[in-house]
């Protein structure tokens, strides 16, 4: 007989029940390969791609940071919105005070240039000035609080240091100043000073860098062109600025302080 047919080997079967619950199968077993390979794969991309994102957010900050920082430290020359000042356009009829022919200097004040001290000093009457909170953060660099119990920061409009520099060097081209003590006391800070007023107004100048016409006459003695000084412009009304500026003057000066 064969084995198989022996009780020995006798097969049996019985009934599963389908609550039964088996607890050694896990989650791990239950799920396909695969799936966990695609998983796995996902955290590791994840951890990877944490330090890129992070540099890459930290170099956007700087860049923008650096690109406002930029542009704040670079002012145009022509920025009227700073602190909005009046601008109010006018003709003005200009005429030389120096008759070049003639070798005459007309003392005449007004639009013709002023050369009398106290015409000077009736425009560089005007000193620090207030800005408020509000108009510094238009200011492209920082700018000192103002001095004393006065709230707000100190500026200077840039006309009226370049009126300064250019009454310096006319009063000692003319020679008709009075020393300061301060330029008795320290003559070297005198020429800095001066050099100063040069290159100030060299910037200046190169900076609005007018591009008006000026006429010309030929001179049939010289045989050579002579410039036309009698002439009509549009400006700025100086005197509609100099009113503003001075009612924003601040209150208390420091004792070292000058005009301009």
């Amino acid at each position: 007989m064969s084995p198989l047919g022996s009780a020995k080997f006798e097969r049996s079967w019985s009934p599963v029940d389908n609550n039964d619950e088996d607890d050694s199968e896990s989650i791990a077993f239950l799920t396909p390969r695969h799936d966990i390979r695609s998983m796995n794969g996902l955290a590791i991309r994840v951890k990877q791609a944490i330090p890129w994102t992070l540099h890459f957010i930290l170099i956007f900050t700087y860049v923008v940071w650096a690109s406002r920082f930029v542009l704040k430290q670079n002012q145009s020359c022509f920025d009227d919105n700073l602190l909005n000042p009046p601008i109010v356009w006018e003709n003005c009829h200009f005429r030389s005070s120096v008759d070049v022919e003639l070798g005459i200097v007309n003392d005449t004040v007004g639009a013709s240039g002023p050369t009398l001290g106290e015409d000077w000093e009736s425009v560089l009457d005007v000193g620090v000035i207030r800005i408020s909170e509000e108009e510094i953060a238009r200011i492209p660099a920082e700018t000192a609080h103002l001095y004393g119990e006065e709230e707000g920061y100190a500026g200077i409009l840039e006309v009226f240091h370049q009126l300064h520099c250019l009454n310096r060097l006319r009063s000692r081209f003319q020679q008709n100043h009075t020393v300061s003590q301060q330029d008795i006391d320290h003559p070297h800070m005198a020429h800095a000073h001066n050099m100063h007023c040069f290159d100030y107004l060299w910037q200046t100048l190169l900076c609005h860098a007018d591009v008006s016409v000026m006429s010309l006459e030929y001179n049939d003695e010289q045989q050579a062109f002579n410039a036309n000084f009698d002439v009509i412009k549009q400006c700025r009304d100086f005197d509609v600025i100099h009113d503003w500026t001075k009612a924003r003057e601040a209150k208390y000066k420091p004792p070292g302080s000058h005009k301009a």
